[in-house]
């Protein structure tokens, strides 16, 4: 019943990647056919934020509210943006469907009782790669994708004048700095990848070992 769960779940989950995928393509490439900007939404963070004091019933001063975050909802971007836009979709996409598609051949693998060869040991280090290579380049992404958004329209907005995230600030203005999350969950997802394809080496080179003597 869990083989069944996790072909269903995996299947599943290509061919959502798979139509996600599509819908982001036909979007990107419908809105540089017709001339129209792309609509993109990026978090922002305040600098230097103000603040307000919060006080208690009494009316003592207990701590304060920052307003150091900020979203920016923005329909631009030329021809560098939706080329990277593009680009984004396609790698992102295509790795998500191929570490399911390894991992569907590596539940299949172990359900038929030959988990421990060379080909699962091949299969795990992909997938381990291509989790990494996916964080590697969603922190390269946010550095990578705003300057050619912002470099197409008026940043200075009010008080405010927005950069990307790695810029200096301007005196006079508070900044709008585009807030770049950088996460680290596939990449410790692919170093378990990796390290759980060195047991299963271990393990076909152990069973090796046993075929021999006997």
């Amino acid at each position: 019943m869990t083989v069944r769960l996790l072909r269903f779940c995996l299947y599943a989950a290509t061919f959502v990647t798979i139509v996600a995928g599509l819908i982001g393509l036909a979007a990107v490439v419908g809105n540089a056919v017709g001339g129209n900007a792309a609509a993109t939404t990026l978090p922002l963070r305040i600098d230097p934020a103000p603040s307000t004091a919060v006080n208690d019933v009494s009316g003592a001063a207990v701590g304060s509210l920052s307003l150091d975050r900020g979203t920016l909802n923005v329909r631009s971007g030329g021809p560098g943006y939706a080329a990277l836009q593009l680009f984004d979709i396609l790698l992102t996409c295509g790795l998500w469907i191929g570490i399911f598609l390894l991992t569907l051949r590596l539940v299949e693998q172990v359900a038929s009782g030959q988990p421990f060869n060379e080909v699962a040991v091949r299969r795990l280090r992909s997938v381990g790669w291509m989790l990494i290579a996916m964080n590697l380049w969603y922190w390269l992404r946010v550095i990578a994708l705003p300057p050619f958004l912002l470099s197409d329209i008026q940043t200075t907005a009010g008080n405010f004048r927005i950069l990307p995230m790695i810029s200096e600030s301007v005196g006079g203005l508070r900044s709008a700095r585009v807030d770049g999350q950088f996460g680290f969950g596939l990449l410790v997802g692919g170093a378990l990848a990796l390290l759980l394809a060195e047991a299963f080496r271990l393990g076909a080179a152990m069973r090796e070992d046993n075929e021999s003597i006997l």
